[in-house]
């Protein structure tokens, strides 16, 4: 963890002495290699606008890179609380507005349609299904069954024409009825 904190130190010491014009060859190409990343280079910016604005603000000295720049790291610190704080201001406003928008958010209302699906087994077959319910049913040939997609809540309703075998899915508040097909 040592070698990470050098480094992080000694890109801070680079843009430091690059804002105070006190690198040497070897430490600009440094230096240069540092701003390749963008957030570096963000943050060399913020930094120097900093700087710049505490030396004519008369609160730091143009020279004197250790004493100034423990202001710039100040800065840099109530910049960033600053952000902090604008957020914080606003947090209220957004909590308030999620929960009035949760409390008065209709629910759309449901679809009450109900969707039959039908299947006519041509003379000469038979067919297979199973219901949503699970009901399995044996259809003879020339039989036409008309069913829902979905059962209802209180009951389970399908039409038939012709003959058919069910194994009916057992449910106690759900009963099953076939009706003549009309």
């Amino acid at each position: 963890m040592k070698k990470m904190t050098d480094s992080h130190d000694s890109k801070w010491d680079k843009i430091a002495g690059k804002i105070h014009g006190e690198l040497s060859c070897d430490d600009e190409v440094e230096f240069s290699q540092i701003m390749a990343d963008s957030s570096n280079l963000h943050n060399f910016e913020k930094a120097r606008e900093i700087h710049y604005n505490q030396v004519n603000a008369g609160q730091i000295s143009k020279n004197g890179k250790v004493k100034s720049w423990a202001k710039v790291g100040n800065g840099i610190r109530i910049y960033q609380l600053r952000w902090i704080k604008d957020v914080l201001k606003y947090a209220p406003v957004i909590i308030v507005a999620f929960v009035t928008g949760n409390l008065l958010k209709t629910t759309p209302p449901e679809n009450k349609e109900i969707r039959l699906s039908e299947i006519t087994v041509p003379f000469g077959q038979m067919s297979q299904l199973t219901l949503s319910d699970g009901t399995k049913i044996w259809l003879n040939s020339g039989t036409t069954l008309r069913y829902p997609e979905k059962f209802g809540d209180d009951q389970r309703v399908i039409s038939i024409e012709g003959e058919a075998y069910f194994r009916v899915a057992k449910m106690q508040n759900k009963p099953f009825t076939a009706m003549k097909y009309c």
